[in-house]
């Protein structure tokens, strides 16, 4: 479990959103912030330029050592390490370390994250970002009274996961409703005793679990 913090997260809103998918060039990695683990993402970036492969991969190996980090970080580790050809051993490709979701709304495209270490951050479409909730989630996948590895059911095209927030509490599942590879998923909350369709978290809590300051708070701040 990471430690937690009060501080919202900090720098250029672009890199950090990029950050959420662990999926980018380490150059924005190693751009995104100080210390660790970002000065081994900012040291791996420098070998590769120098073509200094084997140094590199030192370098992101080290990174899944460390402990306390944030989901992302050992997702972006495993993204270079595969990128440069060394593939995970199965039991370590079948690690699911959160979601991401890019939800369209009427005035932009927002994005919603939860990972494995108890985080989740959102990021409205004005570009501020805030942790609006922390809690952690539970794989639900079953088929015939057995359990399903959360990987296999992304593969399936139709998975289920408990959450226990802060905020955000109950069963919730995504299906897949293309066959594109990063595809498009229909989130659905599943009928519990934590399902309330009149209520919306959005609007009656808004605010960061962390700092107790809103979406809107953020853009007041940075406009002034």
């Amino acid at each position: 479990m990471c430690p937690q913090s009060n501080e919202e997260p900090s720098g250029p809103i672009g890199s950090f959103r990029e950050t959420l998918f662990g999926d980018m060039p380490l150059s924005s990695w190693a751009a995104a912030g100080t210390g660790e683990p970002w000065a081994r993402f900012s040291n791996a970036a420098a070998r590769l330029d120098r073509r200094d492969r084997t140094g590199a991969m030192e370098e992101l190996r080290s990174i899944l050592h460390l402990s306390g980090l944030e989901s992302r970080h050992y997702l972006e580790a495993w993204c270079g390490l595969r990128d440069a050809g060394v593939a995970p051993a199965p039991d370590e490709a079948k690690h699911v370390y959160g979601i991401v979701l890019d939800v369209p709304v009427n005035s932009g495209l927002d994005t919603l994250a939860a990972y494995e270490d108890r985080r989740a951050r959102y990021i409205n479409f004005s570009g501020a970002v805030i942790v609006w909730d922390i809690g952690h989630y539970r794989n639900i996948n079953e088929q015939d009274g057995e359990p399903i590895q959360m990987a296999d059911a992304i593969d399936a095209g139709h998975l289920k996961f408990w959450l226990d927030g802060v905020k955000v509490t109950g069963g919730y599942a995504l299906t897949r409703t293309d066959d594109e590879p990063r595809g498009q998923w229909l989130l659905v909350k599943i009928r519990d005793r934590a399902a309330d369709p009149r209520g919306d978290l959005t609007v009656s809590r808004p605010e960061s679990v962390l700092s107790g300051r809103t979406i809107e708070d953020l853009a007041a701040e940075a406009g002034g």
